[in-house]
């Protein structure tokens, strides 16, 4: 039956494909998501710069309560949103079983209703989106696929090596967002380093046009601290990310009662959400300082948090090339963060951060204590850091995106 459904599937769109010319660019952006983090905001960001351009953009990816908000942005931004659920699974097609038939045959069932004239595949990582790849591959469809994060190099069997060799080779452009993880990427597939882009990913850089003087700055300090209810000459470490324990929380929870008993003023706000996150709030409580971390969910206002911080810390243990560490250096936040992966193409050690070794969390404590005992010293690194960022601005990352789904 699994058989005779894709079958249907497949002539049905050969059928209907071709039926609606449009002059219109329709793109659809597919991604793997069950929460919201850096990938999903570069999707956003992708979408809406279609948008702008006059293209008729879909969004499709599973539908849960951490994805509302990218739904919610997604439909009022002009942008259509399709839920679907097949993005969930890892493999695909070579599992041989009729799940796996079914997830392609609404792969196909979905790109016959859209009828995209270009597809970007948005990948946490290199295992998923199997299906919709083949899908694509099948109708010959522009497609970009987009690795966003590999934290080592995949093992995949012959079968699976042929199969991707084929896809790409029919319309298919694989991008990577750092030269670490083309690396990776290149090692996986067992492809050359000229088989694939590097578009480095790209932060909105805070407008020139917008002066802000000590005085503002010292209000809004005031303001987000009462806000969060905190004492008025608190320093507040700020982290912004997935609540994943690949982000490091689990490094950073162990040494904050050492860090709160030489710097009691201190406290710890986390931005994001996750499937961690119960596990970190009972992290949190087991040392004893859940009264000095804030959990603060999903927030539209970072820049603000950002501006009104002393400290950005960023214990990842891998990376694709972190919004989150580009952010903070626009923002002329002084950072401590791990050395994974794709972050020391970013920055260097004493030049522009503090930079530890990732999952060490003598390295990291000794940092942050040097960090928060220093802020003049930190404040000069933060600036250089802010010249550096220059490179990495997101009109660059959209503009060298479109120029290739355009082509």
């Amino acid at each position: 039956q699994g058989i005779s459904l894709l079958f249907y599937s497949y002539l049905n769109f050969l059928q209907h494909y071709h039926n609606l010319p449009t002059s219109t660019m329709r793109l659809l952006i597919t991604l793997p998501s069950v929460t919201r983090g850096g990938v999903e905001e570069y999707a956003l960001t992708i979408a809406l710069a279609g948008v702008r351009e006059g293209w008729e953009v879909h969004g499709t990816f599973p539908q849960t309560n951490e994805t509302v908000s990218l739904m919610e942005d997604f439909a009022k931004n002009g942008v259509y949103y399709h839920p679907l659920q097949l993005h969930l699974a890892n493999g695909g097609i070579l599992d041989r079983s009729s799940k796996a038939v079914l997830r392609l045959t609404q792969a196909i069932s979905l790109l016959g209703r859209i009828k995209p004239d270009v597809v970007m595949i948005n990948l946490a990582s290199p295992v998923q989106c199997l299906d919709i790849i083949v899908a694509c591959g099948l109708f010959k469809i522009p497609t970009i696929v987009v690795f966003h994060s590999i934290a080592f190099p995949f093992s995949f069997n012959s079968h699976k090596l042929r199969l991707y060799n084929w896809v790409r080779g029919r319309n298919q452009q694989w991008i990577a967002v750092s030269e670490n993880n083309r690396r990776l990427v290149c090692e996986s597939f067992q492809i050359s380093r000229e088989q694939m882009l590097c578009i480095y990913n790209g932060v909105k850089l805070p407008s020139t046009s917008v002066n802000w003087s000590d005085a503002d700055i010292t209000q809004l300090r005031q303001e987000v601290r009462q806000e969060l209810g905190l004492p008025a000459n608190s320093r507040l470490v700020l982290t912004v990310g997935r609540l994943d324990l690949e982000k490091g929380y689990g490094d950073l929870v162990p040494i904050i009662p050492q860090i709160i008993q030489e710097f009691p003023e201190v406290r710890f706000i986390w931005v994001g959400d996750g499937e961690a996150r119960k596990y970190l709030i009972n992290q949190v409580s087991e040392y004893g300082v859940q009264d000095k971390v804030l959990l603060l969910g999903y927030r539209r206002d970072v820049p603000r948090l950002l501006k009104s911080a002393d400290l950005f810390v960023f214990p990842t243990h891998y990376e694709g090339l972190p919004f989150a560490l580009l952010e903070a250096m626009a923002y002329n936040l002084p950072v401590v963060a791990s050395d994974a992966d794709a972050i020391v193409e970013l920055v260097e050690h004493r030049l522009h951060c503090l930079i530890f070794r990732r999952s060490d969390r003598h390295d990291l404590l000794e940092n942050l204590s040097w960090a928060l005992n220093h802020p003049s010293q930190m404040q000069r690194l933060a600036e250089n850091a802010q010249l550096r960022v220059q490179d990495f601005s997101e009109a660059k990352m959209i503009e060298e995106t479109l120029e290739v789904l355009q082509r």
